[in-house]
């Protein structure tokens, strides 16, 4: 019986020091857990683009296209004359995310067309465009400043 209650014992001490420390982490959460709102704020704020982004959410059926219903979206772009963006969508499910992110390819591979006729300087920077998927977000940044747009999402 004594052998019985020191098993016990010992054994609920070990589940309560793996709780203990499994609760204790540095605060910081990868990009994937954090608030996509708070990442793509982070990345309007932080990157360096061409020239000052103005939200252009009310034009994305004419850039990018009718999206599906359930996808929220924020599209931030310039003037025209870069082709620096930022963009995040949100949706219910990863089905729906798939579907914009062909939009978004499509609409990348229109930008690099008409680049490559008007000014190809903007061609890499459009080639080189991050994808960072979340749990139910996806957020597109095309930039000559991938560095910083990478250091945020990791």
């Amino acid at each position: 019986m004594k052998t019985l209650k020191t098993i016990v014992c010992l054994t609920l001490c070990a589940i309560f020091a793996a709780a203990l420390f499994a609760g204790c982490t540095n605060g910081k959460k990868n990009s994937a857990q954090q608030d996509p709102e708070a990442v793509f704020t982070r990345i309007l704020n932080e990157v360096k683009f061409a020239e000052t982004l103005e939200d252009s959410t009310e034009y994305a059926e004419y850039s990018i296209g009718e999206l599906p219903e359930n996808v929220a979206a924020k599209i931030y772009t310039g003037s025209g004359r870069n082709a620096d963006c930022a963009m995040l969508f949100t949706a219910e499910n990863a089905e729906e995310l798939s579907a914009v992110e062909g939009l978004v390819k499509e609409y990348l591979a229109s930008m690099k067309d008409e680049a490559q006729h008007y000014d190809p300087e903007q061609v890499p920077k459009i080639e080189n465009a991050v994808f960072h998927w979340g749990e139910k977000s996806l957020i597109v940044c095309v930039t000559a400043d991938t560095e910083t747009v990478n250091a945020i999402l990791n």
